[in-house]
């Protein structure tokens, strides 16, 4: 019976307890569900678009539904009510008054789930990590997950930490953007390096002046709290330059002034 203006209260269902599908989408109907309780051969119930309001813990007792449409009403109420439902294929819940951790939902993805929608700025009551096995099955595309509007977290400690690039709703990019030199200093130390072939050992100018810069950050940053250093700025004094560093530095110094010199005669003499 969708949208056929039925309004006011649900009036109890009880005697109508062999009833398989209830479809009463897009009426007036308002009030609380309890009038639901007992109807425990129900596999179908769609009861979205109305005015219902109130907690949903009359459902708890409806372990045989298959199809459950509860959207755009005024329900309020944790998501526990439903982790019993463990025959769900379908559960719409978007834009109601739900709230708390998505975590109480993660049993009914081991099930036949395959539809869950959260949806709505109403539901932002709605957080925490999506748990292990709802992120499982909805990485594998057996999960159609619909949480906008939440506060249900994409990236918690259940998500994959493999460190590749990641899209706004947390799946791998494709096509990641290439690392690049940070400066055209860092690139210039980067090729003076590779073509004196890693000498001294392998120690590397370009680290060594990352750790300067990262001390200086470290200094401006202290100049902001004139209440005490903090503890990264006592780990990040600078040590003094060993006699093999120095040489170094020296060397590419002197590396790099012939090579100009050099360019510059050849330049010279070739044009006279």
């Amino acid at each position: 019976l969708p949208s056929n203006h039925i309004q006011g209260p649900l009036a109890p269902l009880a005697p109508l307890s062999g009833i398989k599908a209830l479809i009463l989408p897009c009426n007036g109907l308002s009030g609380p569900v309890e009038a639901l309780r007992g109807l425990v051969n129900l596999r179908d119930l769609d009861l979205s678009g109305n005015k219902l309001t109130g907690p949903v813990d009359a459902l708890m007792s409806l372990g045989q539904l298959v199809e459950l449409n509860l959207g755009d009403n005024s329900l309020s109420d944790t998501l526990d009510a439903f982790a019993g439902l463990r025959r769900l294929r379908r559960l719409v819940l978007r834009n109601n008054q739900f709230w708390g951790p998505l975590a109480m939902l993660d049993g009914l993805a081991s099930g036949s789930l395959e539809v869950l929608d959260l949806s709505g700025d109403a539901n932002c009551g709605l957080g925490g990590p999506r748990p292990p096995e709802i992120s499982r099955k909805w990485s594998a595309g057996g999960l159609n997950l619909n949480t906008t509007g939440t506060q249900v977290g994409l990236r918690g400690p259940t998500e994959p930490t493999d460190g590749r690039p990641r899209t706004g709703d947390g799946r791998p990019r494709t096509g990641g953007a290439r690392s690049r030199p940070s400066s055209p200093l860092m690139a210039l130390m980067s090729l003076a390096q590779a073509s004196q072939g890693k000498r001294n050992g392998g120690i590397s100018l370009v680290g060594r002046i990352s750790s300067t810069d990262a001390r200086a950050s470290a200094l401006q940053r202290a100049k902001a709290h004139p209440k005490g250093p903090p503890a990264e700025l006592l780990a990040a004094k600078a040590k003094p330059l060993t006699d093999d560093q120095a040489n170094e530095v020296l060397r590419l110094i002197l590396f790099f002034l012939a090579s100009f010199l050099l360019c510059f005669f050849i330049l010279f003499f070739g044009l006279f």
